[in-house]
């Protein structure tokens, strides 16, 4: 019995070749649609930064997928998608922690620390 492939939606503007190259990346199991073409029951939605109405619009309109916003500079594809993330890392940072709670903050500063006392 052939399982259901997992559906993943770009709302990033991707050209066919660009989202048959990620489907690659992804392995077998896996399609990656346009978001116009994509059905509301996909699996994950990738989007550029957009704002919290247009996050909602995508919750909305896919439920019970996983949302991620993603930044992407690729060249080679001539995709330019950078945003304030990539701007600090660009400034010669050597991370970008995301955290919901103090306790997750300082839990991911002590790693960060081990990190660079143990090289």
């Amino acid at each position: 019995m052939e399982s259901n492939p997992i559906v993943v939606a770009s709302a990033i503007k991707l050209t066919e070749p660009m989202r048959a190259r990620i489907s690659e990346v992804l392995g077998e199991g896996f399609v990656v649609l346009d978001i116009r073409k994509a059905p509301s029951t996909a699996n994950v939605v990738i989007a550029p930064r957009v704002s919290d109405m247009g996050l909602w619009g995508l919750r909305r309109e896919f439920p019970d997928a996983r949302i991620l916003v993603s930044e992407i500079f690729d060249p080679a594809w001539g995709l330019d998608h950078r945003g304030p993330i990539h701007e600090a890392l660009g400034a010669d940072v050597d991370g970008y922690l995301l955290a919901n709670s103090l306790e997750a903050l300082g839990g991911e500063v002590a790693n960060q620390a081990n990190l660079q006392l143990t090289g």
